[in-house]
């Protein structure tokens, strides 16, 4: 635990045991725990559902539902709720704590810590996480989380940086046909990211690179490079795909060898075709001078059977 930490950017965080229950070695900043939260978020979609649920409640065996009346013989209906979120900001039902735009994540209590929250919440395409250590009472941690998100809300906007499907250069293809040799790119993906909210989207100018062995002949929907942008030390990349097929140009030689050896194939044909008749008429002239042979051979012998 203590190795990913570090290479997921932590700066103060020493894990004793895996629960987070206090221990005098045990340590972790807020900034830590929001990179870990945010990590989480960006790549496991499984992880961003189960931190937004307000319950969970397993399917009902027959086993259990002996269990459940045996216990509650009164209930008319068998429930197995697994767990219920202690995290208000995301149920609707506790009025006093819900917080619309809430996307999770985690709370956390103990009498050392106090209350504790790793919190997302996302408006206008904007993504923040809270990360509240030692607040006190529900009511306070509430109250300092929806101040902090609507802070960065108010200061922050999500722009699109290229928009799947559209064009970013055409480019010329050296061994391109002569007619047809101009290469369109096209954005695979769309790229949006967070800017502050004085920021001018022209300023950050994308980086392009092209394969460096494309060359015809190149069908549409191929790979055939990047565009990457940096924005604040993130990087927003997507593949670029050839917009249309370029064929290969065809030189005066290959035309010349191509008519050649079309040529070469219609002799080589015409030769076998020849030679093959000839074989032919060999065989039907050698079958029908040996059935003649045979006729004359016969009647020799039955002339001779007459006469002697």
């Amino acid at each position: 635990m203590n190795a990913r930490a570090k290479e997921l950017g932590a700066l103060s965080t020493y894990f004793v045991n895996p629960n987070g229950l206090p221990d005098a070695s045990h340590k972790c900043s807020v900034y830590d725990m929001a990179l870990f939260a945010r990590h989480a978020m960006r790549n496991f979609p499984e992880f961003r559902e189960i931190v937004k649920m307000t319950s969970y409640s397993l399917p009902v065996t027959k086993e259990y539902e002996k269990l459940y009346f045996s216990q509650f013989p009164d209930a008319t209906e068998a429930t197995r709720y697994l767990s219920s979120t202690t995290n208000h900001l995301i149920n609707p039902s506790r009025t006093d704590y819900y917080y619309e735009y809430a996307t999770g994540i985690k709370t956390g209590y103990t009498d050392s810590a106090a209350n504790c929250i790793v919190a997302g919440a996302e408006k206008d395409g904007v993504e923040l996480i809270v990360v509240i250590f030692g607040a006190s009472g529900w009511k306070n941690l509430r109250s300092d989380c929806v101040n902090l998100f609507e802070y960065g809300f108010s200061r922050l906007r999500s722009e699109t940086l290229a928009t799947a499907g559209s064009v970013v250069d055409t480019i010329e293809i050296k061994n391109g046909a002569t007619d047809a040799n101009k290469l369109t790119l096209i954005v695979e993906n769309t790229l949006k990211a967070t800017f502050s909210s004085t920021d001018l989207i022209e300023a950050f100018t994308p980086s392009v690179v092209i394969n460096s062995d494309l060359k015809a002949p190149i069908k549409s929907g191929d790979i055939v490079g990047t565009i990457t942008y940096d924005v604040y030390n993130s990087t927003y990349s997507s593949n670029l795909l050839a917009g249309n097929t370029i064929d290969e140009k065809v030189t005066i030689i290959e035309v010349t060898a191509n008519v050649v050896w079309n040529l070469l194939k219609i002799v080589l044909w015409f030769v076998a075709i020849v030679f093959g008749l000839f074989i032919a008429l060999v065989f039907v002239r050698a079958y029908i001078i040996t059935k003649k042979q045979r006729e004359r051979s016969h009647k020799r012998a039955i002339y001779n059977s007459r006469f002697r």
